[in-house]
């Protein structure tokens, strides 16, 4: 007589294989959809941090170059602006004889210009501020405090005769009761450059000025 089985014992001893729940299927296929949107979103995170990040870093250095221009800008300011109260200062109390330095720089620097002439440079070409004088050496001066201006590497201030922008009028008004009957003007540059602690950013700046002296024979 043929023997039967019963769908239980059939899998009871393997005789046919179950079909697999049509629920687990789709659980996995769940599971792995959201771990790719968990990735994707993981992504566009990390790729909004990095752009906020590397924002915020630029904007970081542009305000730190920023205050450095500043600064550097400041120093030389200062420089010139103590450097012309001197002159006055000296000029006012002891007149042009207290600053016959200065009137030595027009023939240094016109026979610096001659002597590119003589070797065939032509006015174009010419180089300027050949001679120059430091105030804060040459009279002792103190410097302008830096104290404040951390960023502030190097100051250097030099006096140098504009002989590019000579002054051809003589003042005969400016020597009255003088037995030399006139005086005469010379133009002179006060150039303050001034460089940050790191030698990138550099400041020129520049303040003409007029010197009254004994009129030019």
């Amino acid at each position: 007589m043929p023997t039967t089985h019963t769908p239980a014992i059939d899998l009871l001893f393997g005789c046919r294989s179950p079909e697999p729940y049509p629920f687990a299927r789709s659980g996995n296929r769940q599971r792995g959809s959201a771990l790719i949107i968990s990735l994707a979103m993981l992504t566009v995170l990390t790729v909004a941090a990095g752009v906020a990040l590397q924002e915020t870093t630029l904007q970081n250095r542009a305000i730190t170059n920023y205050n450095v221009k500043q600064q550097v800008r400041t120093a030389s300011v200062n420089s010139i602006d103590r450097t012309y109260g001197n002159l006055n200062a000296y000029y006012e109390a002891l007149g042009s004889d207290a600053l016959d330095d200065l009137m030595a720089l027009i023939s240094s620097e016109k026979n610096a210009i001659q002597s590119q002439t003589d070797n065939g440079t032509s006015d174009d070409e010419l180089s300027y501020d050949n001679v120059g004088l430091n105030p804060y050496s040459q009279y002792g001066w103190a410097q302008p405090s830096t104290t404040r201006l951390s960023a502030v590497g190097t100051v250097s201030t030099q006096i140098y005769y504009d002989t590019a922008h000579p002054i051809n009028s003589n003042c005969l008004k400016c020597n009255a009761g003088s037995s030399g009957g006139q005086t005469s003007r010379y133009p002179f540059r006060i150039v303050a450059t001034t460089t940050d602690s790191n030698g990138k950013i550099v400041s020129r700046q520049v303040q003409g000025i007029t010197l009254t002296g004994a009129g030019a024979n």
